[in-house]
């Protein structure tokens, strides 16, 4: 029992074991050229496999692919906030597994209230799930005015309004 390293041996041990690769790594000039290749090569040779791994992933988990897709396109337009997978499945347990306009069932889209094109932002204040028919006609324009436009009421209804003020104090 006497020659086991305790925990924090066993941390220091391996910071000075990092430290030293990445002495030998900064000593050597065609490290990084090599470990480029190296991965370049790793990349074209599972190509396929990979692609099929992520395809199956991705139709696995859709709500948390589709949280993905949606951060992505926010961080690209620059907008604020963010939302996570388990914030999607709220959003739509909450509008009752259906379009937020017509309640239809099925495939849905995830969409933004305020479109990110109109600086609306990417948090779950923001979003809403709709039907195909429903987000395609919508366009860019907000929730309000597409509500005004095919007849409901501007705002929300009483369930969602008191959902998102409770996600957003907490």
């Amino acid at each position: 029992m006497a020659n086991r390293k305790s925990d924090e041996d066993k941390r220091i041990t391996a910071q000075l074991k990092l430290a030293r690769r990445a002495a030998a790594r900064a000593a050597d000039p065609d490290y990084r050229a090599r470990a480029n290749a190296y991965q370049r090569a790793s990349y074209e040779r599972n190509l396929a496999a990979n692609r099929v791994r992520n395809a199956e992933w991705a139709k696995a988990n859709r709500v948390p692919r589709r949280a993905q897709q949606s951060r992505r396109r926010g961080r690209i337009a620059g907008a604020s906030g963010t939302h996570t997978a388990a914030q999607l499945a709220m959003i739509l347990a909450n509008q009752g597994d259906g379009c937020a306009y017509c309640g239809a069932r099925g495939p849905l889209h995830l969409d933004h209230a305020t479109p990110l094109s109109r600086g609306g932002g990417n948090d779950v204040l923001n979003l809403q799930y709709l039907c195909a028919p429903h987000n395609l006609a919508k366009g860019d324009r907000t929730d309000a005015e597409y509500r005004r436009m095919i007849g409901l009421p501007e705002r929300l209804p009483l369930t969602l309004r008191l959902w998102c003020a409770a996600m957003a104090l907490g």
